[in-house]
């Protein structure tokens, strides 16, 4: 894999800048039920260093070695460069880095954004005079909204399908009225999304889950970065 250097906000602290092969995915402060985060063990061909808040995969061969900036003069040549970010350098084996992660956490939890109220009996139909622009993939819509049934927020369908490798798009229908939300779901941009967390009872709803999937409650930085919305009305809002 070829690496692009990130530049990005200084995770590492002074007291924490040692380099530690691990041998378990250690807790965070807080466990996230909807994440089923717990001590995972690593995969025998899988070689994993600790650095402060940094988390870095490789292969047989991989080493690491944090500097800091203040060690400027033993700053990395370009091929030993894993990572930049603003309080030093991640210096190692290049070739052998498979991905690099930090902590992923979240304040949001789904009973903090329940349901405004809970649909049952007929559901109406996909309407697609209230979002012409989701006439394109009617027939996906219909068939997720057969399939489905209510499965968001109280009285939505969520319908999602793939627009490529690594990539998803989404469609909502309200099973009281049939109104469709397609075209101002605010993280399907042209890529799309990767990975959802949804419950029929609840307004929250957490996207870009596949950067979590390799280290439960690690993020890989080298991805779309997982968010949480709110579903106000008809109106997602980002709370994390």
């Amino acid at each position: 894999m070829e690496w692009i250097v990130l530049l990005v906000a200084g995770l590492v602290s002074a007291q924490d800048n040692i380099a530690v092969r691990v041998d378990t995915l250690p807790h965070w402060e807080r466990e996230d039920p909807w994440l089923d985060i717990e001590d995972s063990k690593v995969d025998s061909e899988v070689v994993l260093y600790r650095v402060g808040d940094y988390l870095i995969e490789g292969t047989k061969g991989l080493w690491v070695e944090w500097i800091p900036r203040r060690d400027s003069a033993k700053r990395p040549a370009k091929g030993e460069l894993v990572l930049e970010d603003s309080a030093g350098w991640l210096r190692g084996t290049r070739h052998a880095v498979n991905g690099v992660y930090r902590p992923f956490r979240m304040r949001s939890q789904f009973a903090e954004f329940p349901a405004n109220r809970m649909k049952s009996g007929k559901l109406a139909a996909p309407d697609f005079r209230t979002d012409p622009a989701a006439k394109e993939y009617r027939s996906r819509i219909r068939e997720g909204c057969e399939r489905n049934g209510v499965n968001f927020a109280g009285h939505f369908t969520v319908v999602e399908w793939g627009c490529g490798a690594g990539c998803q798009m989404m469609a909502l229908v309200d099973r009281i009225d049939g109104r469709i939300l397609y075209r101002k779901i605010p993280f399907d941009t042209m890529d799309g999304h990767c990975g959802t967390l949804y419950k029929a009872d609840s307004r929250l709803m957490v996207v870009n889950t596949e950067a979590l999937q390799d280290h439960k409650g690690w993020q890989m930085i080298y991805w779309r970065k997982p968010a949480a919305y709110v579903l106000d009305k008809v109106r997602f809002r980002q709370v994390d």
